[in-house]
């Protein structure tokens, strides 16, 4: 149980990052839901969307007011909270990806560097969660079914992306 908990833990962490490197919406970076997107196989598993889409589909939703003022005020807090994160990940990935370019390389700098990387990214992703986690329960178990229909389901032809994998081939 211990190892499906881990499991998941980290499916959701590997989600959040290359989803979040792949997109940024009109309110800043928030990962790209859709066809190709991290997010349509990890996170819309779990009934968790970026607050992007949700508004994107307000209607079809029947959000209130109310849900619209409190989802686009966490998203203000969100990217207020980002102000200077990205200012702060930018060069220290660039000096990472420098220093791991060279032919040889300091050991003991680069893991230093890499986990100072890993701390913003590991700020960012749990910050994204925890709005993500919030659009959630501002939604009426109702609202959270039809926002799961609305997601594109995942593509069969990837197996990344929630389709067959190899030794889960279908029968010929």
């Amino acid at each position: 149980m211990q190892r499906r908990a881990l499991l998941t833990i980290l499916i959701l962490a590997a989600a959040i990052t290359a989803a979040g490197a792949q997109h940024s919406g009109p309110m800043g970076p928030f990962p790209k839901h859709g066809p190709g997107g991290m997010m349509e196989a990890h996170m819309a598993q779990f009934g968790l969307f970026p607050p992007d889409f949700v508004l994107a589909n307000q209607t079809a939703l029947g959000l209130s007011d109310q849900q619209i003022l409190a989802i686009t005020k966490d998203i203000g807090a969100t990217h207020d909270k980002f102000g200077g994160t990205k200012e702060k990940l930018e060069p220290l990935a660039e000096q990472l990806h420098t220093m791991l370019s060279q032919t040889r390389i300091d050991e003991a700098e680069a893991l230093a560097l890499a986990s100072q990387v890993q701390d913003i990214e590991k700020q960012i992703k749990l910050t994204h969660l925890g709005l993500m986690i919030r659009v959630k329960n501002s939604l009426t178990p109702e609202q959270q079914e039809k926002l799961k229909s609305l997601a594109p389901p995942p593509r069969p032809d990837r197996p990344d992306r929630g389709g067959p994998r190899p030794s889960q081939a279908p029968d010929q």
